[in-house]
């Protein structure tokens, strides 16, 4: 069944990213059929009904764009994982990565290796504390030369940044003092073959970064916005196409 109308095309210096909202309770464990048995089974296996939600929301949002990409039944990807954990499909040079906080799914895709990061901005965090204990000593040094009223804005630019980075390479916050961010921050920068996004939403409470292998290119950015209700709309035939032929 193809998810998609017409053949995405991906360019190998476009990215997609897609921005999913959780903003309706429940109403989406009729969907659980378009997940494979383990994934059904991982999903019961949360006892937060919020924890269970974002599960289920943000693998719905990963298995249909990337069906969609790949014109392949939800329930037929295969993943695999390299060394470090980073799950990749291996008959296919489609690349992707996955990110989830508190109300938001982030995911992209390209033909580079991607990382991705969304957190959502809680000024009362500790982050002073975070930044000190995982930042570099050049971050540390911009991030508190930055006025007072920015500086919590700034600390979380720079740690979705750092994040982004080390899921593209498959690691952990471990790796966070081995490298410094491209500094002045800016929306679009460049260090070595890496390239990253940061877009900030003071309005809706997150900020998100991505990564990208461009190779010495310069990204172009396609970034599509999802609620709820918008997905589980694109869902419902394949759901019920699947509830047919099951």
């Amino acid at each position: 069944m193809k998810i998609f109308n017409t053949e995405p095309i991906i360019a190998f210096d476009q990215v997609y990213i897609h921005i999913l909202r959780m903003n309706q309770e429940g109403a989406g464990e009729r969907f659980l059929t378009l997940l494979p048995p383990e994934e059904r089974f991982e999903y019961h296996r949360f006892e937060s009904d919020d924890r269970r939600r974002e599960f289920l929301w943000s693998r719905l949002l990963l298995r249909f764009l990337l069906a969609g990409y790949l014109k392949k039944d939800m329930r037929d990807l295969k993943f695999s994982a390299k060394d470090h954990g980073k799950p990749f499909l291996a008959d296919s040079e489609l690349r992707f990565n996955l990110s989830h906080t508190a109300g938001w799914i982030a995911c992209s895709f390209s033909l580079r290796e991607v990382g991705i990061d969304i957190e959502k901005t809680e000024p009362k965090r500790p982050w002073a504390l975070i930044a000190k204990r995982f930042f570099t000593s050049e971050e540390i040094d911009y991030l508190f030369a930055c006025p007072d009223d920015s500086q919590a804005r700034i600390f979380y630019q720079i740690f979705t940044m750092k994040e982004a980075y080390v899921k593209a390479l498959g690691g952990g916050m471990a790796q966070f003092g081995g490298f410094t961010v491209p500094l002045p921050l800016a929306e679009q920068s460049r260090l070595g073959r890496w390239e990253y996004f940061s877009q900030t939403s003071q309005s809706e409470g997150y900020c998100l970064s991505h990564v990208v292998d461009n190779g010495g290119a310069v990204g172009r950015y396609q970034i599509r916005d999802w609620d709820q209700a918008s997905l589980g709309a694109v869902l419902e035939p394949c759901d019920f196409y699947f509830r047919r032929v099951s």
